[in-house]
């Protein structure tokens, strides 16, 4: 009997390890993302690298500019609250602060604009290392964000409606300089860029300042809804792509998930963790209707199948 079950393991293993190869050649045969080089490769095809020098520079300066205290008190940059109404009537105590500070950081704005010939979204260096990765200029990106922000506030706030416009056009700029469309966290972080822009854009109607001109340029630096359908999967992809190579790594025995690198070899749950992230993949096929119940739904039959 112990023989029997013995067999029927080993073979029930085997079994699971021969479906997980052939899941990941079929990928491989279809050009998805799979591990680390093929992240990078579809980085590359995705995006452009005529601006990456520049956008590098404009991050790193961005970054850098922090200068403590003043920018401390200064909302988007620091702790202090956005005004609320935004209009020239609204008492703002660090108006000076603010203009003193814009005036500082104006070539680079200036920077930024000069960095909307180029075409997006922009190539950047990523070393992909599995769990390990590191988006570094995904996170950059919320500096300039809030630094044009401040600029855009700055700009309604005084009623200059041209240079408001460029803030919020700069806005929109960056965000689609780092739309990836990889990692789920690196969409959020997208997202997010695309929220602040929005959120700058309601809240200079609050001034009642623009024109009807004004209003259809305005309307124009409003993101389209984007294909969940389309996108979904490359997300997953991505995010599978992080821990396939550990999981299909036996030799593995570095970096802090090494003490789950025995259970991990087991091909069952090499193969039950793809069958998941399958599953997973399909979550967006019907678009942004009933998403979130389908979440719930689908987190519901993984908890009843535990």
């Amino acid at each position: 009997m112990i023989l029997v079950a013995a067999c029927w393991f080993a073979w029930r293993e085997w079994n699971a390890a021969q479906q997980f190869d052939r899941a990941l050649a079929q990928l491989r045969s279809e050009h998805r993302v799979v591990d680390n080089a093929s992240a990078e490769a579809d980085l590359r095809a995705r995006t452009h690298t005529e601006g990456t020098a520049a956008w590098n520079r404009i991050s790193y300066r961005c970054s850098n500019s922090w200068t403590g205290s003043l920018t401390e008190r200064l909302p988007h940059l620091g702790n202090a609250p956005q005004l609320y109404p935004l209009n020239a009537e609204s008492d703002w105590d660090e108006a000076s602060q603010a203009e003193e500070y814009l005036t500082w950081m104006a070539p680079l704005i200036d920077e930024i604009d000069d960095a909307s010939s180029y075409p997006t979204p922009v190539w950047q260096p990523i070393l992909f290392d599995g769990f390990s990765t590191l988006l570094e200029p995904l996170q950059n990106s919320r500096q300039i964000a809030r630094l044009l922000a401040l600029e855009t506030e700055y700009a309604i706030y005084t009623s200059d409606t041209k240079r408001a416009l460029r803030g919020l056009r700069l806005m929109k700029l960056t965000a689609d300089a780092y739309d990836w469309n990889n990692f789920l966290v690196g969409k959020l972080i997208n997202t997010a860029l695309h929220g602040m822009q929005e959120q700058m854009i309601r809240r200079s109607l609050q001034a009642d300042m623009w024109s009807l001109e004004e209003l259809v340029e305005l309307r124009s630096l409003i993101a389209p809804a984007e294909d969940i359908q389309q996108i979904w999967p490359q997300l997953v992809d991505s995010e599978r792509a992080m821990s396939v190579e550990y999981l299909a790594d036996r030799q593995r025995t570095n970096g802090r998930l090494a003490g789950m690198s025995w259970l991990s070899q087991i091909p069952s749950i090499r193969q039950e963790y793809w069958r998941m992230t399958e599953r997973w993949s399909t979550l967006g096929s019907e678009g942004l209707a009933g998403l979130v119940q389908r979440s719930h739904q689908m987190e519901d039959d993984f908890a009843a199948e535990a």
